[in-house]
């Protein structure tokens, strides 16, 4: 595939997250690790619209505080890295 597709252009930017996570239950270390017993503490965003990167760090107790933050920070035509990194 053509590496410019990946480029950010006026019309499409390129997303980075990292969703930090914590373990609901303290007898389960692997917990942060499953969706069903974990809660989301930070979400790191980095946002390259092709001009200028910008950086956000989402952290609140409130884990639906957060991502309503994060999806107002995004937009439906945005491009992201996805990897998963445990």
């Amino acid at each position: 595939m053509d590496e410019t597709y990946f480029r950010p252009t006026r019309y499409r930017r390129i997303v980075t997250v990292d969703i930090e996570t914590v373990s609901t239950d303290p007898n389960n270390p692997k917990g942060a690790l499953d969706g069903l017993s974990c809660q989301i503490v930070c979400i790191g965003v980095l946002i390259d619209d092709g001009v200028r990167l910008t950086e956000l760090a989402i952290a609140y107790e409130d884990e639906a505080k957060i991502l309503t933050e994060f999806w107002a920070s995004v937009q439906p035509e945005d491009l992201g890295d996805v990897k998963l990194l445990v």
